[in-house]
């Protein structure tokens, strides 16, 4: 102990993960981070990982349509597992389970399989909140819908012209 600490020795994580064959880090992709609340998960999904001893590494996307391209990315890191705040199609989730990578979808789903994903319905918000406006009397409103590529966007803007 006595030369480890007159080498300024500390254990190497990306030498342990060699022999563990474990990188102890979680990929978090997220695209666009215009939804307000990210960082805020982003800062709790960091400090719950840190007390099981992983870590987060983040990718982030300019467009959800380039997950292709951080997907590619992703491999290289060799991470344990993936919270996917972006759309993945049913080739990349065949990949990550041929991996065996665990892996969940954060505020997107998949409707050709089922998959574990924490979602919000944001199809029935919307609705929502078109009713309460109406409800309240109101006659004319607008709905911003964010990024042309974004599922969230998406469903948002399906659920207000549903109501």
């Amino acid at each position: 102990m006595k030369a480890a600490d007159e080498l300024v020795y500390t254990p190497n994580a990306i030498a342990r993960s060699l022999i563990t064959r474990r990188s102890n880090l979680v990929a978090v992709l997220i695209s666009n981070l215009t939804n307000l609340y990210y960082p805020e998960v982003l800062s709790e999904l960091s400090q719950q990982f840190a007390r099981h001893g992983l870590r987060v590494l983040l990718f982030t996307l300019p467009h959800e349509g380039e997950v292709d391209k951080m997907v590619a990315q992703v491999w290289e890191y060799q991470v344990d597992g993936v919270i996917a705040a972006a759309r993945l199609n049913p080739k990349q989730v065949a990949e990550f389970e041929r991996r065996h990578i665990p892996f969940v979808l954060f505020n997107r789903t998949l409707r050709e399989r089922t998959v574990n994903a924490v979602v919000c319905d944001q199809i029935e918000g919307a609705r929502m909140l078109v009713s309460r406006l109406a409800g309240a009397g109101h006659k004319r409103f607008a709905m911003i819908s964010g990024p042309k590529d974004s599922v969230v966007g998406q469903e948002r803007m399906r659920g207000t012209r549903e109501k």
